[in-house]
């Protein structure tokens, strides 16, 4: 069985290599001249650049889900775990709102929305979900309904003098829910859309949740529950870019659909479980 200090250590030891990660992107060497895998996709597919934002989302989940589980045996009341909840997530959401203010702090054209913004609201969410979900039944429907509403929002509902079901970037929905409530506050690169917009994070909120998954596996108290759980992440992982549809459903990274939250869900949890197997040297 693994022991709760040995899958800390390897949890810390993926977050540990996603900073790294998300350290070499950010410093590629020379902008004009930069390795393609060092750059975010265009639109459709991934880069390693995509991998870095999802893998701190399934993170999150993952030690959220063993951090309540661990307080609640020591007597922590869901209430009192909300609070530090709220009080986390107003300062992740702060300190997201002061970095995108520095060091003008025009509130005309600040960006409301973010990366660090959208860590704190998927932390809240996820959460909430875990804390009041009362099960791992729940939670899991909450993923599934998650996934499945922004798939019939982003395919239903359609967007004036464009039409419905349109997925290109900058005139699908999720840009034009951006475009009238965050008008002048968007991501200054794009302009008419938001990277990490309204719409899109609901499918951001997913992939917590595929983190809280992976914890509530890990924290199993059988050799083959975590077996079970390596299978299922395995074929996850490979069956949602072998036989995704790709006129359904594109692997659109810029605003995180389905898909691409299954293939990261499923990546994120393949590689954790080498981390683990790596730092035990033998098999789970």
């Amino acid at each position: 069985m693994v022991k709760q200090s040995e899958r800390l250590v390897s949890l810390d030891a993926f977050r540990g290599a996603t900073i790294a990660g998300m350290i070499l992107v950010n410093n590629p060497g020379t902008w004009s001249a930069i390795y393609p895998q060092l750059e975010h996709a265009e639109c459709n597919g991934w880069t390693f650049t995509d991998w870095i934002f999802p893998f701190f989302l399934w993170i999150v989940g993952v030690a959220l889900t063993i951090s309540f589980s661990s307080r609640l045996e020591r007597g922590f009341t869901r209430k009192q775990m909300l609070i530090q909840v709220f009080r986390r997530f107003l300062i992740i959401f702060g300190i997201g709102l002061f970095l995108a203010g520095f060091p003008s702090f025009n509130l005309a054209t600040i960006r409301i929305l973010g990366v660090l913004q959208r860590i704190a609201i998927c932390y809240l969410v996820s959460s909430i979900i875990v804390l009041y979900g009362r099960g791992l039944r729940t939670q899991i429907l909450w993923l599934v309904g998650l996934l499945l509403s922004y798939w019939l929002i982003m395919k239903l509902v359609p967007i004036p003098e464009i039409g419905t079901g349109v997925m290109e970037r900058g005139k699908n929905l999720s840009a034009y829910v951006d475009r009238i409530f965050l008008s002048g506050h968007m991501w200054w690169q794009t302009k008419t859309w938001d990277p990490e917009g309204i719409v899109s994070t609901l499918p951001a909120v997913a992939t917590t949740l595929f983190g809280v998954l992976t914890g509530h596996f890990f924290g199993g108290k059988t050799i083959k529950r975590r077996k079970d759980f390596l299978d299922v992440r395995r074929r996850q992982h490979s069956s949602s870019h072998r036989r995704n549809p790709r006129h359904v459903a594109p692997h659109q990274q810029k605003h995180l659909d389905n898909v691409i939250q299954h293939f990261y869900g499923g990546l994120g949890a393949r590689l954790f479980c080498d981390v683990l197997l790596a730092h035990r040297h033998e098999g789970i």
